[in-house]
């Protein structure tokens, strides 16, 4: 006569009972004892992030990036097995870094957010993702933003894989219902001067989403040269350049520049005549939809 009996171990190891244990498992009957025996071995996490790039990237107001990275544990035995409770968290931070080299901590970098993304990523382990469109007064700063991960068990340090991301200045990218000329009364000017430095712009009322565009011209600092001066000579004013150039107004107290600081301008060329080619002034009587600066 034959018959068939089971039993089942269940045991679900917590994050400190990492070791390798071995489990006797006796049949009794009222005639003899079987017992057999294994081995489980409760590894100890080892998260890491991998195939992380960190070479610098450059971005412009307006237009969208995203960042990614993943985790997977050290060793391939633990990644083939897929276990479901292996779990990591993600966090993210940001510092901003100016022109000078100084570091800022920011608390909400505006524009952007972040997400883990749901499931199991290829390496059986989880990615995160940060999304970004840079605002305006972002120009010109340098944004160390640093991907933060350790699992759940906590058993090992956290890892960290950071990048840095470069806003520039003098371009954006264009939003729908953006026109050449909304864009020229938030950044005070008229939408001839813009036109004229977005020759590929073939309709300034319909212009494509995502389109880049100019919005200035670069100014590299010259010995000699104040915010006043560079200001006089395109016909602009100290205010108009310190809007375009967010970057050096807590970086240079009292205004001072560093000679090759390079500063975004946007002198008004509808508005300036010149004579013989190099005695420029400002039109006291300006075209409709201009702006003074």
């Amino acid at each position: 006569m034959q018959f068939e009996y089971s039993a089942s171990f269940v045991w679900v190891p917590t994050c400190a009972q990492t070791s390798t244990y071995r489990v006797h498992i006796t049949i009794y009957n009222k005639a003899a004892a079987t017992t057999k025996m294994l081995t489980i071995n409760v590894v100890r996490p080892d998260p890491e992030i991998s195939e992380y790039s960190n070479q610098t990237r450059y971005t412009r107001v307006g237009c969208p990036m995203t960042l990614m990275a993943s985790a997977r544990d050290s060793s391939p035995l633990v990644r083939g097995a897929a276990l479901p409770g292996y779990a990591m968290a993600w966090d993210v931070s940001v510092q901003r870094i100016d022109v000078r080299g100084h570091r800022y901590a920011v608390e909400t970098l505006a524009g952007s957010s972040v997400e883990q993304l749901p499931g199991r990523n290829e390496f059986n382990g989880t990615s995160a993702m940060f999304r970004w469109v840079p605002v305006r007064g972002q120009e010109g700063s340098t944004f160390e933003i640093c991907f933060h991960m350790q699992d759940n068990c906590r058993v090992v340090a956290v890892q960290t894989a950071c990048t840095n991301v470069t806003v520039s200045k003098c371009q954006l990218c264009i939003h729908d219902g953006h026109t050449l000329q909304s864009l020229a009364a938030e950044y005070r000017t008229d939408y001839l001067t813009l036109y004229s430095m977005n020759v590929a712009i073939s309709n300034p009322d319909r212009i494509p989403h995502g389109t880049l565009v100019n919005a200035g011209i670069k100014y590299k600092v010259r010995e000699g040269d104040s915010l006043f001066s560079i200001a006089e000579r395109f016909f602009s004013s100290v205010d108009h350049i310190l809007s375009l150039n967010p970057d050096i107004r807590d970086d240079s107290p009292g205004n001072e520049l560093l000679l090759d600081d390079t500063l975004c301008v946007l002198p008004p060329l509808c508005s300036v005549r010149c004579e013989r080619g190099t005695v420029c002034a400002l039109v006291e009587k300006q075209h409709a939809g201009i702006s003074s600066v």
